[in-house]
């Protein structure tokens, strides 16, 4: 009978063990769930930031190829200096004077 009793006391120390460790899980869990959705926050700012740079570069390109045909039909202007500091020489198609 004292073996029975010895058996009973330790079933109840393994079921404060086991409050322990299921709780300790439940913790790793929670630190898995909270990482997982910091790195789609994280994933989602770096696709909208991907997203606006290829908007910025199509926008530069589309000013640069605006630009150059500007240049190309005001080639003719004798009006059209270069944007060099300095240079009195005349240039077609770079800048109007004043």
């Amino acid at each position: 009978m004292s073996q029975s009793l010895a058996q009973i006391s330790l079933s109840r120390k393994q079921a404060g063990s086991s409050l322990i460790v299921s709780m300790i899980m439940l913790v790793v869990l929670m630190m898995m769930g909270v990482g997982a959705i910091v790195m789609s926050n994280t994933q989602y700012r770096v696709a909208g930031n991907f997203q606006f740079q290829n908007l910025a570069m199509a926008a530069a390109e589309s000013a640069l190829s605006q630009a150059e045909n500007w240049v190309a039909l005001n080639h003719s202007d004798p009006n059209l200096i270069t944007r060099v500091p300095g240079c009195t020489r005349r240039a077609p198609g770079l800048m109007p004077t004043q």
